[in-house]
């Protein structure tokens, strides 16, 4: 029998398994139930259907999301609680590495080149000032997305950045019975926090330290922030892996999002998130701008009250991150919101530009 049928046939008697199945019932007795098969049909597998050594080629592989070599790489890393190796395919992982080869292939900023980020986003407004009243904040007011325009130059030198925040657009109530809480209370002054924030997070400029420090290769980037993911401080009942998991993806979302990097830092970051336990694959989209791109997220289930999936919208061809958005999950306690609520989102474009505060 050929290798070829003999993963078919291997593949064939495990139960139909996705990505985001496994990322939450990791731990349940089907998970486990399923882990048990893999390995012991692994265990009399022949040298060619077990796990290799050398990288594997890179191609759409994602898109065929049933792959046997995606099935066991995810079922065994999530099961066990381990990063998958370097060379594990799932959907997410394969289109992750698909990434990681279109951000090598840019090419980097000059010298004395601006990279120019403008995002427009909304968040809910997390209450508001009593006009009435300036001392007094009213924090039930109001189930409401408050659109914003983030604009910013980041140079080649340590403080050498501006950001620009404004308040755009119209006021994106969740129902028309909040729009109507909000007119009776006076119409009062919505208070919101940037959703998603990177290199200054609304700091004053002289706070940029400079292009990004980070390592060109994907195995030192994942050590890097598999320790920044461990130091960070732990909601109570929440798994330790589960926590570390979380923690890793909103590092390399930082790093995705708003940072002067290389070709090469790019690809490594790419290469890196790849190996973090729980990234799904959501599969194409368009972002609000229309743009085409390739969704993948985390499901922050553990994350009492608020339960949510952080979602990511990359470019195939250039990798530059195209949109973030929080979707509340079913479950979820925090301000009594729906499942599939959109949050919190962001939306992106990229330039290079030849001066601060130049405009493409």
């Amino acid at each position: 029998m050929s290798t070829s049928k003999q993963l078919d046939d291997l593949v064939a008697r495990l139960q139909p398994v996705r990505d985001e199945e496994l990322a939450s019932e990791s731990r349940s007795p089907s998970a486990e139930a399923l882990f048990e098969r893999i390995v012991a049909d692994l265990d009399g597998a022949p040298p060619s259907l077990r796990p290799r050594h050398d990288p594997p080629r890179r191609s759409r592989r994602w898109i065929a999301a049933g792959a046997a070599v995606s099935l066991v790489g995810v079922a065994v890393a999530l099961a066990i609680d381990i990063a998958p190796a370097p060379e594990a395919v799932t959907p997410a992982s394969a289109a992750l590495r698909d990434a990681a080869d279109a951000a090598r292939a840019q090419d980097g900023i000059a010298p004395g080149k601006y990279l120019y980020v403008r995002s427009v986003n909304a968040s809910l407004a997390i209450g508001a000032v009593d006009e009435s009243d300036p001392e007094r904040f009213l924090p039930d007011c109001c189930e409401v997305l408050v659109r914003q325009v983030r604009e910013l130059w980041l140079g080649d030198e340590p403080g050498d950045a501006r950001l620009r925040e404004r308040r755009v657009g119209e006021l994106e109530f969740l129902s028309e019975e909040e729009r109507e809480r909000w007119i009776q209370l006076g119409r009062p002054e919505l208070a919101v926090k940037t959703p998603f924030s990177g290199v200054l997070a609304g700091l004053p400029p002289q706070w940029y330290e400079g292009p990004l420090d980070l390592p060109s290769d994907a195995d030192a980037v994942y050590e890097e922030f598999l320790q920044d993911a461990e130091g960070d401080t732990r909601e109570p009942g929440v798994p330790l892996d589960v926590h570390v998991s979380n923690g890793m993806f909103q590092h390399f979302s930082d790093v995705l999002r708003e940072a002067r990097a290389t070709p090469e830092q790019r690809a490594a970051a790419y290469e890196a998130l790849a190996r973090v336990p729980g990234v799904v694959l959501i599969g194409e989209t368009t972002d609000r701008f229309g743009r085409r791109g390739v969704a993948v997220a985390m499901e922050y289930l553990d994350n009492e009250p608020f339960l949510f999936r952080h979602v990511l919208v990359f470019d195939p061809e250039t990798a530059n991150l195209l949109e973030e958005r929080r979707e509340v999950l079913l479950g979820n306690s925090h301000r009594g919101l729906s499942a599939g609520t959109i949050e919190a989102y962001a939306t992106y474009e990229y330039a290079v530009v030849g001066a601060l505060g130049k405009r493409p």
